[in-house]
């Protein structure tokens, strides 16, 4: 489910900016747009940079770091089963 989420959110995060910003959208569209970089006037205060900044790092990685977790889980879960069936084996031979 996590690759899903993450596979998708390119998609929702463009499907917003456009329904935000529908009249930029029709330029790009009808060709009369710019893909230039341009400074925004007025520029966006540093607190709301630094927190759609934070809020990007912690949503793109706390999926990972969980997908991490459980993998870890997955791999000890195993590794503690071989160990307690190669023990058993080894017990009635």
């Amino acid at each position: 489910m996590v690759h899903s989420v993450l596979e998708m959110a390119p998609v929702v995060g463009f499907a917003i900016v456009c329904l935000a910003h529908p009249g930029t959208l029709a330029s790009l569209v009808d060709g009369k747009g710019s893909f230039l970089p341009l400074y925004r006037e007025p520029p966006l205060q540093s607190l709301t940079v630094a927190t759609v900044l934070l809020l990007c790092a912690l949503f793109g990685a706390a999926p990972y770091a969980i997908e991490l977790a459980a993998s870890i889980r997955v791999r000890e879960s195993a590794q503690e089963r071989e160990r307690r069936n190669s023990a058993s084996s080894s017990r009635y031979r």
